[in-house]
């Protein structure tokens, strides 16, 4: 997993890519996103957010399973 933020204003911009160390032929996930963070409630939502859009282009499966 990499990411990379950026202020711009106060719009935190974020970058997140995810990969399979295993099995290198499988796509590398790709989000971004940007949104106006104000609090820490607002930044914790934004991890969320960010964590969900990789969970929905199939993140579970390039995890470990516990």
């Amino acid at each position: 997993m990499a990411a990379h933020a950026t202020w711009v204003g106060t719009e935190l911009h974020l970058a997140a890519a995810l990969g399979d160390a295993e099995s290198t032929e499988r796509p590398l996930l790709k989000v971004s996103i940007q949104a106006e963070i104000a609090n820490v409630e607002q930044a914790l939502q934004f991890g969320e957010r960010a964590a969900q859009a990789l969970r929905d282009l199939g993140a579970a499966s390039y995890l470990p399973q516990t």
